[in-house]
């Protein structure tokens, strides 16, 4: 994995100058942002007689430099990069734990039932209690890792020698010293561990750490006109096209149209299938039903519909 602010500063004076030349040359490079404290204090209003207000000033006392919010994540990804074998350990010891529980159990939802109860163990043992009343789940954890992201930016000797491209200072020695370190790379490995618990059991709609399936893209692209069910199968019958073939799609467009009667304006479905798959696509013609390809490509296409339903329901 490539990194590009690792090793960005080549200025050789940067480590001999004083803080202030530090942060100046931070600054210069979008390196680093600044950051001022607000505080608050009442004042009268005089507009408003025995009403006081409160006024927030910047306060030139606490300035603080920090680092960009592209330097932040990308240190981030570093840490989980340099020290990704511990982000291993919480999945290996839970698959183990998991499949002892669950050995022998035949029943699907008794099984969800106790991934379920895990999960819910998990997030709240690996999440900040701040989260833990918020009914998105992932959102909560999106938010936690945010915080972690913050104090990871806040040590300034780590992120001053990811900038310096020093290496060596990630080390085990600074991991296994590092409580801050431990807590990240523990949270990452168990918010994997939910990941893939939510994956296989669907408990909620991850819109934070999971990408949308293509079939979901499909839905949001073509709009009302279909429901979850047809967009599934469209994205299975598409799948399935070694080579996305202008008529095995037109195919598609006309048993879509002629068979479900999805009414659904050809140019709409065109360019969905092109912005999802990243395809060019011609236009939708009719074909001659008595041609001969044309009608096995159909009746392909309406087993697959057949098959499609049977195991959906």
């Amino acid at each position: 994995m490539k990194f590009k602010y690792l090793g960005i500063i080549d200025d050789p004076n940067y480590e001999i100058g004083t803080l202030k030349e530090k942060n100046s040359y931070l600054i210069d490079k979008e390196l680093y942002i600044l950051s001022y404290t607000s505080k608050s204090k009442p004042k009268k209003d005089p507009k408003k007689l025995g009403v006081k207000s409160l006024f927030f000033e910047l306060s030139e006392e606490k300035i603080d430099y920090i680092p960009s919010m592209e330097v932040r994540d990308e240190f981030y990804n570093f840490i989980k990069d340099k020290y990704k074998a511990a982000l291993v350990y919480p999945s290996v010891m839970f698959d183990k734990e998991f499949s002892r529980e669950t050995f022998g159990i035949n029943s699907k939802s008794k099984i969800r039932s106790i991934a379920l109860k895990k999960f819910n163990i998990i997030f709240e043992e690996n999440c900040s209690s701040t989260y833990h009343s918020m009914k998105d789940r992932f959102y909560a954890l999106s938010l936690n890792r945010e915080t972690f992201k913050y104090k990871l930016a806040a040590n300034r000797d780590m992120v001053e020698a990811y900038l310096l491209g020093n290496e060596n200072f990630f080390n085990r020695s600074l991991y296994e010293n590092s409580e801050l370190l431990i807590d990240i790379l523990n949270f990452e490995g168990y918010l994997q561990v939910l990941i893939t618990l939510n994956r296989e059991h669907e408990f909620q709609y991850d819109n934070y750490f999971t990408p949308k399936p293509l079939h979901l893209l499909l839905y949001e692209a073509i709009g009302p006109k279909v429901n979850i069910k047809q967009a599934k199968f469209i994205d299975s019958y598409i799948s399935d096209i070694t080579e996305k073939h202008h008529s095995y799609l037109t195919v598609l467009y006309r048993f879509l149209i002629d068979n479900l009667q999805l009414d659904i304006k050809e140019k709409t479905i065109r360019a969905a299938i092109m912005e999802v798959y990243d395809i060019k696509v011609g236009r939708f013609k009719r074909s001659d039903s008595s041609n001969l390809e044309y009608y096995n490509k159909f009746q392909k296409c309406e087993d697959n519909w057949s098959s499609f339903n049977s195991l959906e329901d």
